[in-house]
Parts: C-alpha cells; sequence; structure tokens
C-alpha cells in the first residue's frame, strides 16, 4: 500500500522553538538527523514571500 493524499504536519508553540534541536538522535538511526530536524521548519522563499502579502 502506497499512502497518498495530502498530509500535514502543524507544530505550535509560544514557549518553544520546535527548530532547535533538544535531544541526541537515538542510536541506529537511518534517516533522522539535527540537519534533518531544523530543515524540517524551514520556509521555502516562495512562502516567506506570500507570508509577507
Amino acid at each position: 500500500h502506497i499512502p497518498q493524499g495530502m498530509w500535514t504536519y502543524t507544530v505550535g508553540s509560544k514557549a518553544h522553538d520546535p527548530a532547535v534541536v533538544r535531544r541526541t538522535a537515538p542510536a541506529g538511526t537511518k534517516y533522522y538527523t539535527e540537519e534533518i530536524h531544523r530543515g524540517a521548519f524551514v520556509i521555502p522563499p516562495f512562502l516567506v514571500d506570500l507570508l509577507k502579502k
């Protein structure tokens, strides 16, 4: 089965910056890195422009 359709991931906090890595990745992780974590919160330039309007 291949998942399909629209997916969303929503995070919100007034106290913590979710882009800040707060703990070390578990040993043996094949995908997750601190760079992947931070990259998950990067807003593409075209969206930054749209949000300014």
